[in-house]
Protein backbone atom coordinates (compact mmCIF):
# COMPACT_ATOMS: atom_id res chain seq x y z
CA UNK A 1 0.00 0.00 0.00
CA UNK A 2 1.60 3.43 -1.39
CA UNK A 3 0.88 5.72 1.36
CA UNK A 4 2.61 8.61 0.12
CA UNK A 5 1.31 8.19 -3.43
CA UNK A 6 -2.34 8.50 -2.10
CA UNK A 7 -1.28 11.63 -0.05
CA UNK A 8 0.11 13.06 -2.85
CA UNK A 9 -2.30 12.64 -4.92
CA UNK A 10 -4.95 13.88 -2.31
CA UNK A 11 -2.18 17.05 -1.54
CA UNK A 12 -1.89 16.36 1.68
CA UNK A 13 0.46 15.92 4.49
CA UNK A 14 0.57 13.13 6.31
CA UNK A 15 2.80 11.98 10.01
CA UNK A 16 4.74 9.17 10.42
CA UNK A 17 2.15 8.16 12.61
CA UNK A 18 -0.77 9.33 10.53
CA UNK A 19 0.41 7.03 7.95
CA UNK A 20 0.91 4.06 9.52
CA UNK A 21 -3.02 4.68 10.62
CA UNK A 22 -4.69 5.49 7.33
CA UNK A 23 -2.34 2.38 6.09
CA UNK A 24 -4.01 0.08 8.52
CA UNK A 25 -7.80 1.49 8.30
CA UNK A 26 -7.21 1.30 4.31
CA UNK A 27 -6.23 -2.35 5.15
CA UNK A 28 -8.80 -3.44 6.97
CA UNK A 29 -11.61 -2.16 4.85
CA UNK A 30 -10.39 -4.07 1.70
CA UNK A 31 -10.17 -7.04 4.09
CA UNK A 32 -14.00 -6.35 4.37
CA UNK A 33 -14.30 -6.06 0.52
CA UNK A 34 -12.70 -9.48 0.57
CA UNK A 35 -14.88 -11.06 3.03
CA UNK A 36 -18.33 -9.63 0.92
CA UNK A 37 -16.71 -10.90 -2.23
CA UNK A 38 -16.01 -14.56 -1.53
CA UNK A 39 -19.78 -14.57 -0.40
CA UNK A 40 -21.05 -17.74 -1.92
CA UNK A 41 -24.11 -18.09 -0.49
CA UNK A 42 -27.36 -17.00 -2.12
CA UNK A 43 -30.08 -14.51 -1.07
CA UNK A 44 -34.08 -14.58 -0.41
CA UNK A 45 -36.44 -11.84 -0.56
CA UNK A 46 -36.62 -12.08 2.95
CA UNK A 47 -33.26 -11.60 3.46
CA UNK A 48 -33.18 -8.28 2.05
CA UNK A 49 -34.01 -5.18 4.21
CA UNK A 50 -36.56 -3.34 2.58
CA UNK A 51 -37.17 0.94 3.42
CA UNK A 52 -40.62 2.78 3.17
CA UNK A 53 -40.77 6.43 2.52
CA UNK A 54 -41.34 7.78 6.52
CA UNK A 55 -41.23 11.70 5.45
CA UNK A 56 -44.44 13.49 5.89
CA UNK A 57 -46.03 15.10 2.83
CA UNK A 58 -44.49 18.82 2.52
CA UNK A 59 -47.40 21.02 3.43
CA UNK A 60 -46.94 24.55 2.45
CA UNK A 61 -47.92 27.37 4.93
CA UNK A 62 -48.50 30.71 3.75
CA UNK A 63 -46.67 33.58 5.78
CA UNK A 64 -46.19 37.19 5.43
CA UNK A 65 -43.37 38.29 3.87
CA UNK A 66 -42.37 41.00 6.22
CA UNK A 67 -43.00 38.66 9.15
CA UNK A 68 -40.38 36.54 7.44
CA UNK A 69 -38.18 39.49 6.90
CA UNK A 70 -37.91 40.63 10.12
CA UNK A 71 -36.50 37.19 11.26
CA UNK A 72 -33.67 38.17 9.26
CA UNK A 73 -30.61 39.17 11.25
CA UNK A 74 -28.83 40.88 8.17
CA UNK A 75 -30.62 42.26 5.23
CA UNK A 76 -30.58 45.17 3.13
CA UNK A 77 -34.26 46.00 1.50
CA UNK A 78 -35.78 42.73 0.52
CA UNK A 79 -32.00 40.76 0.66
CA UNK A 80 -30.17 38.75 2.89
CA UNK A 81 -26.83 39.73 3.89
CA UNK A 82 -24.18 37.19 4.27
CA UNK A 83 -20.29 37.47 4.08
CA UNK A 84 -18.48 36.71 0.76
CA UNK A 85 -17.74 33.05 0.41
CA UNK A 86 -15.10 33.44 -2.52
Amino acid sequence: MNIEKLASLAKIKLSRKEKEKIEKEILEIISYFNKINSFKGSLTEEDLVTFENRWREDIPEKFKEEDILNNIPKRKDRYVKAPKIW
